[in-house]
């Protein structure tokens, strides 16, 4: 399985409040991965879009353990196979969707 090359580390999303705007940043630690501007109000639209960006790494390495698990079952007809990914897929997409 290919390895994401990008910033590691959870990343999360954070309101900002600055003298004359707002932004939604996202990050990992110390590292900003990117800022969404915000003229007066953040908005469910852009607290939503934060939300994925954030959940990103996690719901690839989701996906890919998924195809992985599908591809073992394949190869071995097992149906046994297995080690919770799916639960995995379902929790890393209630964290993009905010739930």
């Amino acid at each position: 399985m290919k390895q994401f090359k990008g910033t590691q580390g959870e990343w999360e999303s954070a309101a900002i409040d600055l003298a004359d705007y707002k932004q939604v940043s996202i990050g990992s630690g110390k590292k900003v991965i990117c800022h969404l501007h915000i003229e007066n109000e953040i908005s469910e639209e852009v607290k939503s879009n934060a939300q994925l960006i954030a959940a990103a790494p996690e719901l690839l390495e989701a996906l890919q353990h998924i195809v992985d698990y599908e591809e073992r079952m394949r190869a071995n007809n097992d149906p046994k196979i297995g080690n919770g990914h799916f639960n995995k897929a379902k929790q890393v997409i209630n964290k993009a969707l905010g739930g």
